[in-house]
């Protein structure tokens, strides 16, 4: 396999610098080190990255006094909460990966076309790497399970490999291809791929966007053909179609004696602002297990970004969350609802109801993945990104 891996990625790097050829290598690099991230080694393609934005973010362009000032603030109140704080144990892995994507958002800046393009580029191709080894090894190998499920993924979760296909079969085509028909042949495989993942929320998130952003703006029609869609998924996926499915979505809600997933999940976020009155300042940095266990959960963390944040930073983690929330809601500028504002409403609206969802948190490559979409949003691409003499894929 690992002969496989090498192989495949070896000519993965070798297209996209040929097919890149016009862009600086500096975006070419970055380009590969995002289909880098989907080869299942998380701290390796982790490590690549960071070195990279690090280089990028420092030296590239000098960030400006405020910013500086900014990052220090943060790093300092990071620290204190993080040492002094708390009474549970230091987290230093979880301590060093915050302190650094922390601050490579503070650092973050509008970036130009060819920026955007080499981040859609990666996100496409590690995308279609991820959906050809779903539908090889769940049609012709059978063998696809959570447990084999290692290598073309995120962090070996179904999850949060479908978060990476959204912004790669979903966001990154709307960028890339100006015909319909592509569009909707990345959307069929995205839409399989989170299906064949039981990924229901993936599925229907990713139908939603794909129709904001395809589909002229008529929000009846919007209305109607994502319920209609949405209805017919969840028949499939439910126990009328198949008995012994456990992820059967009226089953999992109302079943709460043998199936208490979603109550769990409402209890998770709940119980965090229980927790603000005996943890004024949160458990630590990957810490919330320590503290989801006094509430009877037994799970590494809450499945929501500010219940985990709560839970690990107390009142400051209230804070972060909703200076986070207006960060990318900043990113949106709307004079007029045009293409280039839809591209990034769909990458803000999608962050925040995934971060009510999972935790962006899970791991490092996770985060990043949550970074790069940020950068999407954040970059300047109006009067680029749908130019007629700029288009990004001219033989499409």
């Amino acid at each position: 396999m690992l002969f496989i891996l090498v192989f495949v990625y070896f000519l993965v790097c070798i297209f996209s610098f040929i097919y890149l050829k016009k862009l600086s290598l500096q975006d070419r690099v970055l380009c590969f080190l995002i289909v880098l991230m989907t080869t299942g080694f998380v701290y390796m393609s982790s490590i690549l990255i960071l070195l990279f934005l690090l280089r990028d973010s420092l030296f590239v362009k000098l960030p400006s006094n405020s910013q500086f000032i900014k990052v220090f603030l943060f790093c300092f109140i990071i620290t204190i909460t993080s040492f002094f704080g708390n009474n549970f144990e230091i987290n230093f892995l979880e301590y060093f990966q915050t302190i650094i994507l922390g601050s490579l958002v503070i650092l973050i800046r509008r970036r130009d076309f060819n920026y955007i393009k080499s981040v859609c580029v990666g996100f496409f191709i590690g995308s279609i790497l991820i959906a050809a080894n779903i539908l090889i090894s769940e049609f012709i190998l059978n063998s696809l399970t959570q447990e084999t499920y290692k290598f073309f993924s995120i962090s070996s979760t179904y999850n949060y490999t479908v978060y990476f296909l959204f912004f790669g079969l979903i966001v990154s085509p709307d960028f890339l291809f100006k015909k319909l028909y592509f569009k909707t042949l990345c959307f069929i495989v995205f839409s399989i791929s989170s299906y064949i993942l039981q990924s229901r929320s993936g599925f229907t998130l990713g139908l939603l966007f794909f129709v904001f952003l395809n589909i002229k703006i008529d929000f009846k029609s919007i209305f109607t053909l994502s319920a209609f869609s949405i209805a017919i998924f969840f028949l499939l996926n439910s126990s009328l179609i198949d008995k012994n499915n456990p992820n059967d979505i009226l089953y999992s809600t109302l079943n709460l004696e043998s199936n208490r997933s979603n109550l769990e999940r409402f209890l998770m976020v709940i119980g965090s602002f229980e927790m603000l009155e005996k943890e004024p300042y949160g458990a630590g940095l990957g810490n919330a297990s320590f503290l989801l266990e006094r509430l009877g959960i037994y799970h590494p963390h809450p499945h929501n970004v500010m219940a985990n944040w709560i839970y690990e930073l107390g009142y400051i983690g209230i804070v972060l969350y909703v200076l986070f929330i207006f960060f990318i809601l900043k990113t949106i500028r709307i004079t007029q609802l045009n293409k280039e504002h839809k591209f990034k409403i769909t990458i803000v609206i999608y962050l925040i109801g995934m971060s009510q969802l999972s935790s962006l948190q899970y791991n490092i490559l996770v985060s990043l993945i949550t970074y790069f979409a940020i950068s999407l949003a954040y970059s300047n691409n109006e009067k680029l990104v749908y130019n007629n003499q700029a288009t990004s894929l001219k033989n499409v």
